[in-house]
């Protein structure tokens, strides 16, 4: 199985019928969304990726970060498949694995640090999906004691109900509310004026 690195300096945000996408001008790669799901496929020929991929950080021109986690996993027509392993950009050492089967978080999901010197671990959060069916937790990194960054609830692999964003200093900045994966409502609270927003990744 071929790999296939996505580092870039820019990212091309587009919409098209299925919902918003990402393409990866460099790596000939865009992120689409189908049915709520994200699929990675080719931009010369629009046929699904079925390779090993590893993601890195990505910023805009302003330092905003557009893909907040590196790492990566495997592909299977198009979808997230096994394993896969992330580690959040600027989170001094909070990762994620995560484990898909066809797309759908299913079985073990896990956000723990390394503790530093040591090859032991801390776990910050432990759940398992059931086809896509589950509750997400991530964190801050260990500079903001690992509090909570955002909790929410997937149902089939679509973001459902209410989905709660906070700042490194706990509080509430977003909250936003799904049905089927569809955005139906945002609420935004005031942050303070030294306060540095990030876009969150939307392809869990």
């Amino acid at each position: 199985m071929k790999k296939v690195v996505i580092i870039l300096a820019g990212v091309l945000l587009c919409q098209s019928a299925f919902g918003q996408f990402i393409i990866f001008p460099e790596q000939d790669i865009y992120v689409e969304k189908e049915n709520g799901l994200s699929v990675y496929k080719w931009t010369d020929s629009n046929e699904k990726v079925s390779e090993e991929i590893q993601l890195s950080c990505m910023y805009d021109w302003d330092g905003l970060v557009l893909s907040n986690c590196e790492g990566g996993g495997s592909l299977v027509d198009g979808l997230m498949h096994g394993k896969w392993e992330l580690e959040q950009c600027n989170s001094m050492g909070v990762k994620q694995e995560i484990n898909y089967n066809r797309g759908l978080i299913t079985g073990s999901y896990k956000v723990f640090v390394s503790d530093f010197g040591s090859s032991d671990t801390t776990m910050l959060y432990k759940t398992d999906f059931v086809n896509g069916t589950g509750i997400w937790k991530n964190f801050h990194g260990f500079l903001n004691d690992f509090s909570i960054r955002e909790t929410g609830f997937y149902k089939d692999g679509k973001k459902s109900g209410e989905w709660c964003y906070y700042t490194a200093e706990g509080d509430l900045s977003c909250r936003e509310y799904y049905d089927e994966g569809v955005l139906i409502k945002r609420e935004d609270f005031e942050m303070p004026e030294d306060y540095e927003p990030y876009l969150n990744e939307d392809n869990k």
